[in-house]
């Protein structure tokens, strides 16, 4: 009998960890919606530099050189942590700031940090 709920265990769990796995894998939809609001949130950094004073200088940078200065770094950073405050408060949460991070990295592919997995660093400069 031992032996029985040892099969009955291990094909439990075996079940159980093929569902973990399966579930770590998004579907085709939830692939498409990410592209989707990975998207909208690239246009929303863009629109929101572009509607800034000086954000427009930082994106024309880029589209020059396919990088940016340290002068441009801090002026896009001032400019989307200002915005970030005013909608999301003094203390955005930490999905907030990677939402805001990742979309950076998205919008200027030359920033992206090599040594990081995700791209971005997140500090509590907040």
């Amino acid at each position: 009998q031992g032996e029985i709920s040892r099969q009955t265990s291990d094909s439990s769990f075996s079940s159980r960890a093929s569902t973990i796995i399966l579930d770590d894998v998004p579907s085709k939809r939830q692939r498409i919606e990410d592209t989707r609001d990975a998207v909208s949130a690239k246009q929303l950094i863009e629109a929101v530099l572009r509607g800034k004073s000086g954000g427009e200088e930082v994106l024309q940078e880029y589209q020059t050189t396919e990088t940016l200065t340290d002068a441009a770094k801090r002026k896009m950073v001032n400019i989307l942590v200002a915005h970030m405050i005013d909608n999301h408060g003094h203390r955005p949460t930490k999905a907030i700031r990677e939402d805001y991070a990742r979309t950076i990295v998205m919008l200027f592919p030359s920033l992206k940090d090599p040594y990081s997995k995700k791209g971005y660093v997140i500090g509590t400069l907040l």
